[in-house]
């Protein structure tokens, strides 16, 4: 086997999920509605901050490496959302796909 398809075959398994890690879906499944905007102590985000907050960093890649001309948001604060906001019951069902790319 070629260097580079062992390293296509490593990265995909990374990417797939498994091997030491959960996979984001395992992670968030299941994950009690009534705790979505709930900051843990000592924490200054709540679960749906750092939900939001993975799911602008992902599109930010995946536009910079399709878009020449793509313009990534301010850092930091581009990448999360408002400190103050909270999201619905349907907003957090929507983020959790994995198609989801509004911003």
């Amino acid at each position: 086997m070629r260097n580079d398809d062992v390293l296509r075959e490593q990265l995909s398994a990374l990417l797939g999920g498994g091997n030491a890690h959960m996979t984001f879906s395992q992670a968030i499944t299941d994950f009690p509605p009534e705790f979505i905007n709930m900051q843990p102590p000592n924490v200054e985000y709540s679960f749906w901050h750092l939900l939001e907050h993975l799911r602008i960093a992902q599109w930010d890649i995946l536009k910079f490496v399709l878009d020449p001309g793509h313009q990534s948001p301010d850092w930091p604060q581009g990448y999360w959302p408002a400190p103050g906001s909270q999201a619905t019951d349907s907003l957090w069902a929507e983020r959790q796909s994995p198609d989801s790319s509004k911003t």
